[in-house]
């Protein structure tokens, strides 16, 4: 006996987008780097197929491929390590300009808001101790960012040399 529940539907919808957020949520660890590895696939499969045509092996054009992306990032890595030490280069130059401006706000502060300098230092002072406590966290967020890009790379190989098992897998 079929039972006619007008709510079944979007009870469904509801319980399937939950179960989904909820997946989602918990798996990101591993769906972010699949993500990636997808998108880098898709990005350099006319490298992939161009080098398959030339009698290259799978895996090894899989791998060349795949070594253009790590080329453009450490080319984008290395300009912006140029830009880096440009500035370290101009540093006096910077410190001076800015404790001119710092001098001139204090100024304005004072004026303006009746903050006296000294209270205006002692909240430079936290400032700069709340920054450094988390400049620690930065290196763990900068190490998951590598290791995410290094397993969406792997990935984006696997993606390359397998895209014909994958396809048979999800036409079934």
């Amino acid at each position: 006996m079929k039972i006619n529940f007008p709510l079944k539907r979007p009870i469904s919808v509801m319980l399937l987008l939950i179960l989904t957020s909820t997946i989602l949520f918990y798996g990101k660890a591993l769906f972010i780097p699949i993500a990636f590895g997808a998108m880098f696939a898709f990005l350099v499969n006319p490298i992939h197929s161009r080098l398959l045509r030339f009698k290259f092996n799978k895996y090894l054009s899989a791998i060349t491929s795949i070594l253009t992306i790590v080329a453009f990032v450490l080319i984008f890595l290395s300009m912006f390590g140029w830009q880096i030490q440009q500035l370290y280069e101009q540093k006096g130059e910077i410190k001076k300009e800015l404790i001119k401006k710092q001098e001139m706000l204090q100024g304005y502060i004072s004026n303006w808001f009746g903050i006296k300098v000294t209270k205006q230092k002692e909240m430079a002072e936290e400032v700069v101790n709340n920054i450094e406590s988390r400049a620690s966290s930065l290196f763990g967020n900068v190490m998951g960012v590598f290791s995410n890009f290094f397993l969406s790379l792997i990935y984006a190989i696997l993606f390359l040399t397998e895209r014909k098992k994958i396809s048979q897998f999800f036409k079934k």
